[in-house]
Parts: C-alpha cells; sequence; structure tokens
C-alpha cells in the first residue's frame, strides 16, 4: 500500500513538472506577438498616411535682448590746488671783514672821490695792447700788459645793474647793453654785444658779477698785478659770444670790461700813475682759457684780444 502511494506521488510530480516545461515557450511566443503588435501600431502613428505632407516642426530659439552697453566711467579730474605763494627770503650779506681798518696809505687817495654809483658808460678813442715784456714786471717778457700798443678805431657803450656785492648763485647783477667794437692791428673788425656775467669768481671774487667804484688790480687780489691798483667805476666779469668781420667767431668765451681812473699816458699810451681826471676803458678776451681743460682761440692776434679806450663819459642811470 505504501509503495502504491509513493508511485502516485512521483506521477504526480512529474506530471506537475511537464506541464510548467510545456507552458514556458508559449508564455513566451505571446509576449513575442504582443511586442510585434506594439511595434507595428507604434509605426502607424509616427508614419505619415499616404498623401499625407509631413509636419516640419520648426522650433524656434528664443530671441536673446541684447545686453544694454556698460555706462561709460566718468573720470573726476581734480583742478591742481594752487601753489602755495613762495615766500621771499632776503639774504643778509655777511659784514666785510676789516672794513673799519683804515686803508693802507697806496689805496687813501684812491678812496677820496665822488661816491656817485654809476653804471653807464660810453665814447672814447681805442688803442689795442699787443704781447711783449710786462711794465711793472720786466721779467714777464710775453704778457697782454704792456707798452706796445697801436691806434685803432671802434665804439663803446654798456649799461649795467648792481644788486649785490657778494657772489651768489642768486645775484641779479646783469649788464642790460653793451656794444663794444674796435679794428685790430691786422684790419680785421671784432665786436661783442651782449655779456652774461660770472655771478662767483674762481680766483678772485666778482661781486656777484658786477662791482661798482671798487679797487682792483695791482695788490688788491682782484684781478690782475700786472695793472696798477685803481678805482674801477664799473668792473664786469662774464662770458660773451665774439664776432670777427660781421660773422659768428666764437662762443661762450671769458671777457672782462672795466671802466677805471686811467693810467696809461694820452699820448704815449704807456702805463703811468694813476691819473683820477682820465677815465679809461679796459676790455679782456683771452684765447686760451680753463683750469682743468684749456681752451684755445683760434684767429685772434696774439692770442688774446685787449683794447682799451679813453676819454669815456660816465653816466648815472
Amino acid at each position: 500500500m505504501k509503495l502504491i502511494y509513493v508511485l502516485f506521488m512521483i506521477l504526480c510530480i512529474v506530471l506537475i513538472t511537464g506541464c510548467l516545461v510545456t507552458e514556458e515557450p508559449e508564455t513566451g511566443r505571446v509576449q513575442d506577438v504582443e511586442k510585434e503588435k506594439a511595434a507595428e501600431a507604434e509605426d502607424k502613428i509616427m508614419l505619415p498616411s499616404p498623401g499625407e505632407k509631413e509636419k516640419v516642426i520648426v522650433v524656434q530659439e528664443p530671441v536673446k535682448e541684447p545686453e544694454p552697453a556698460p555706462e561709460p566711467d566718468i573720470v573726476v579730474i581734480d583742478e591742481p590746488a594752487p601753489e602755495p605763494e613762495k615766500e621771499v627770503v632776503e639774504i643778509a650779506e655777511e659784514p666785510e671783514e676789516d672794513s673799519e681798518k683804515p686803508l693802507p696809505a697806496a689805496q687813501t687817495e684812491l678812496a677820496e672821490f665822488d661816491a656817485v654809483e654809476y653804471t653807464r658808460a660810453k665814447g672814447g678813442s681805442p688803442t689795442q695792447i699787443l704781447a711783449g715784456k710786462s711794465v711793472l714786471k720786466p721779467h714777464l717778457i710775453d704778457t697782454i700788459y704792456t707798452n706796445n700798443v697801436v691806434d685803432s678805431r671802434g665804439e663803446f657803450r654798456m649799461s649795467v645793474v648792481d644788486t649785490t656785492d657778494k657772489d651768489s648763485d642768486l645775484s641779479g647783477d646783469r649788464v642790460e647793453d653793451v656794444f663794444i667794437e674796435f679794428r685790430s692791428k691786422q684790419g680785421n673788425q671784432f665786436y661783442i654785444q651782449e655779456i652774461r656775467t660770472g655771478r662767483k669768481g674762481i680766483k678772485f671774487p666778482h661781486f656777484g658779477g658786477i662791482g661798482l667804484n671798487k679797487l682792483v688790480y695791482g695788490d688788491t687780489g682782484i684781478d690782475t698785478e700786472l695793472n696798477p691798483q685803481t678805482l674801477a667805476y664799473i668792473t664786469v666779469w662774464g662770458k660773451t659770444d665774439l664776432y670777427k668781420n660781421g660773422h659768428f667767431f666764437a662762443a661762450d668765451v671769458p671777457v672782462h670790461v672795466s671802466v677805471v681812473q686811467g693810467f696809461r699816458d694820452d699820448v704815449s699810451h704807456n702805463i703811468t700813475a694813476v691819473d683820477a681826471a682820465s677815465t679809461e676803458a679796459h676790455i679782456v678776451i683771452p684765447g686760451i682759457y680753463g683750469i682743468e681743460e684749456k681752451t684755445v682761440i683760434d684767429g685772434l692776434p696774439d692770442q688774446f684780444l685787449h683794447v682799451y679806450f679813453e676819454d669815456v663819459s660816465l653816466f648815472k642811470e
């Protein structure tokens, strides 16, 4: 009986398993058929019917609105602040040393003069001074302070402004008007028409560029010792441009002009004693100048120009 029951159970299991295996492929075919039908339906939906025009759907992109142009930056330019007014600083002149000491005997006579400060000089007849032996120091045989002279012809005038007696870069001393012209021994015409004052001296003071009523030359220590010590009504040191025969000749050359109590004889033109009644104007332009580096002006007679005018008239502006 048990055997029959076991066989019956096995048979049932076999039958059930066979049904499951047989139904599985049918179910798969049904699913495939359903998928094919769904695909055909989709094709019918997607494909247009015969004779029907395809509808083209144009999708317009949204038009971008133009971005507003950036506003220009406004630059505010500050007006320059007015410069503060500069304070005027007065330069106090230092007192001259030994100003209260009595003058040496040789200077006393020269100091006794009319204290009028003349600022303009003109006129006179010129004489050219040539190279040779010094009158005051005969052992010097090649100088420009000699009795070797020759008559000339020309013109002299000069007007100055003196603001200080002290050498200073701030000096306002200036030559307002000048014209000095003469003919050399060789017949060449030389002239100057401007002087730029040298406000500070190197070897001796320049009194700011211009001195009025100053003792010069000799043993004063002011300029050369080969001229007699004398009183200069007007004395100038500076630079000038030199012209020759109507053409520009040399630029920025040193020049010294002094209107002094005369020390040359009116007839022989030799150096003599100082005559307070005589007024002379002396002009010197060196042909070789410079301290460290020498500059030579070619074409000058005796390598320098030295001329003086007699009977010069003085005026007070």
